[in-house]
């Protein structure tokens, strides 16, 4: 079969550790390890379970995101302590605004672990996913805002 030849660029100290090992044969090994990337992207992009597992993933997502706002929308209405939608309000505003999920959920699970004097949390949660808490939240301050008469 013809060959190709590649050129490979990279910093000084690492050819300069290359060329401790004089008796390596660096174009082999190259080539074995880009025939080793090749094989895991090709398993990966041409494998129908892998197509099929993503599928899943996205639909299992949509349910997780879906029982996180059907959750919070159908909560015990005297389970809600109003201070604490105010102030998870009030302390998630700015990451709302700029889309910042992690501090979103930060911001949720400190005033939920610190709110209640008996230290148990304000809400239980059926679930500790990312997208769940995403979702409850939402419902939560959708609450606020109906409490507040600005949507129903």
């Amino acid at each position: 079969m013809p060959t190709k030849k590649l050129t490979v660029s990279m910093p000084q100290e690492l050819y300069e550790r290359m060329g401790l090992f004089t008796d390596t044969n660096w174009s082999a090994l190259c080539r074995k390890a880009i025939d080793q990337e090749l094989r895991v992207r090709e398993a990966i992009t041409n494998n129908d379970r892998v197509k099929a597992l993503r599928e899943k993933a996205k639909a299992d997502c949509a349910d997780v995101k879906a029982a996180g706002l059907e959750d919070a929308l159908q909560y015990p209405l005297e389970k809600i302590d109003y201070g604490f939608l105010r102030q998870l309000e009030e302390l998630s505003r700015e990451y709302v605004e700029t889309a910042d999920p992690d501090n979103l959920i930060g911001v949720f699970d400190r005033l939920n672990r610190s709110y209640r004097e008996d230290g148990n949390p304000s809400f239980r949660l059926r679930y500790h996913d990312w997208n769940y808490k995403l979702s409850f939240i939402e419902g939560v301050l959708r609450l606020k805002r109906i409490a507040d008469g600005f949507d129903v």
